[in-house]
């Protein structure tokens, strides 16, 4: 059934979507579904998310990540602090890689949100959120496992030369060197 996600081959891991829910009442934080054909609509989708988070509520709390199968979707999450974080694949989907997944994310979270994998921080730090977990799953497609280079990814580390402090700098330095260029072949041509 992974197959049905994006189109991909049965032999490469995805996962249907990714649930951050608040801890307290189950509701939707953030919410990305890689198959637009798992559920119907939005209906679908936050009578989905109430299950998951009625089964994570029954779960015993700790470090590790819980499995469960729910309407025939397989669930690894785990819940941090006020937020319940789950990964969905369908239900062969190997439940290992599914939580590596979760644990890639979370982890890359600790490393990119000033206080913690909290709610608050979430909401203030969204755009960081959602680039995190895009780079873990492209389309679905588990790409990444490595937290801090998500991390590294998500805050551009690398993508400014190291000669240059700061992008700022970049940009300045690109435009001068670009309009001397230009110049040196105005004037190169025109004598």
């Amino acid at each position: 059934m992974a197959a049905a996600v994006a189109g991909f081959p049965p032999d490469i891991p995805t996962a249907v979507g990714i649930l951050l829910l608040d801890g307290a009442v189950g509701t939707r934080i953030v919410a990305k579904y890689f198959d637009s054909g798992a559920f119907a609509d939005l209906k679908a989708e936050n009578a989905f998310e109430k299950r998951v988070f009625k089964k994570a509520r029954a779960a015993p709390t700790g470090d590790d990540a819980e499995v469960a199968i729910v309407d025939e979707y397989t669930c690894v999450y785990r819940t941090v602090n006020d937020l319940v974080a789950v990964v969905v694949g369908e239900g062969s989907e190997n439940e290992l890689l599914l939580e590596a997944a979760l644990d890639a994310i979370l982890s890359a979270l600790e490393l990119l949100l000033k206080k913690g994998v909290v709610k608050a921080q979430v909401y203030k730090f969204l755009p960081r959120v959602l680039l995190s977990i895009d780079e873990v799953l492209d389309a679905g497609m588990i790409l990444s496992l490595s937290p801090s280079g998500v991390a590294d990814r998500v805050m551009l580390k690398g993508a400014v030369p190291e000669a240059l402090s700061s992008y700022s700098e970049f940009t300045v330095r690109s435009a001068f060197e670009k309009a001397r260029e230009i110049a040196s072949k105005q004037f190169g041509n025109a004598q």
